[in-house]
């Protein structure tokens, strides 16, 4: 397959900021408790953004900000430069915006192909054009087996091989993927690592929920670390391992290295 086919058309607005999807100062009151506070993020096309934090960091939250299922308190969204914090959900994936949840959310009583097409077909694809585009996917990520077969009851590894095979029939320009290595095992989750390289060569910007630090050091360009809805560190995977900042949150004085940064959760 190649590789121009796993991105999304260009856009019609070339500019500077072509290619961006950025929020800034973005905040979130869930119970009067801020669950965001002021939160800037920026992933640009053809690279790998990590976010990582601990449990209840407002991880989810940027997602559902950034993707269009929360409207933020404060702040704004862009893409490529257009504000669109108001926009919806399905106003924003026409923008090229796609998102998966924690959880596949596939619609287990239909074929692992006709959960492709939909994804093709929502976007405003013809039946052939998302057939064609359904094929090319079907045999890239290596679920020809499994097509006609009902997504309930498949395993995991192949599972979050069909979330990503649906996630990219909309021909995503920004792919935000929510904890997309959880109950795979080592090998499914080396399998799935090349998927977002490809989808990464393709064009499309990646910004990756993950607890699984070796997952994020293998396929992140850099990092956003976010505790108690605020942006703690930004940088290079290596400087945010290497952070003392990041280290005193989550490790107190020990070293993030090796078996201790899978710990950073």
């Amino acid at each position: 397959m190649k590789t121009r086919e796993w991105g999304a058309p260009a856009p019609t607005d070339v500019g500077a900021d072509s290619g961006v999807l950025e929020c800034s100062q973005v905040t979130v009151l869930r119970g009067g408790v801020r669950a965001l506070s002021g939160v800037d993020v920026r992933v640009s096309a053809g690279e790998v953004v990590g976010l990582i934090g601990p449990n209840g960091a407002g991880k989810t939250t940027l997602l559902d900000v950034l993707s269009g299922f929360l409207t933020p308190d404060s702040g704004t969204v862009r893409v490529d430069g257009h504000e669109v914090t108001d926009l919806v959900a399905s106003r924003r994936a026409r923008r090229g915006i796609h998102r998966t949840f924690q959880g596949s959310r596939l619609f287990a009583g239909l074929s692992v192909e006709e959960n492709i097409l939909v994804g093709a077909v929502s976007m405003g694809a013809s039946r052939t054009e998302a057939q064609r585009h359904c094929e090319e996917l079907l045999s890239s990520l290596e679920l020809m087996d499994v097509r006609h077969q009902r997504c309930q009851g498949l395993p995991q590894g192949i599972t979050q091989r069909i979330v990503l095979a649906r996630a990219l029939s909309t021909r995503p320009r920004f792919l935000l993927l929510d904890e997309p290595a959880a109950g795979l095992s080592e090998v499914e989750t080396q399998e799935f690592e090349e998927l977002l390289r490809m989808a990464q060569r393709g064009g499309a910007a990646v910004l990756v929920v993950e607890h699984d630090m070796r997952f994020v050091e293998s396929v992140c360009d850099r990092a956003y670390v976010l505790t108690e809805g605020e942006l703690l560190f930004q940088g290079t995977v290596a400087e945010t391992f290497a952070s003392p900042q990041v280290q005193a949150a989550y490790l107190g004085e020990a070293e993030l290295t090796g078996t201790e940064s899978q710990e950073l959760k």
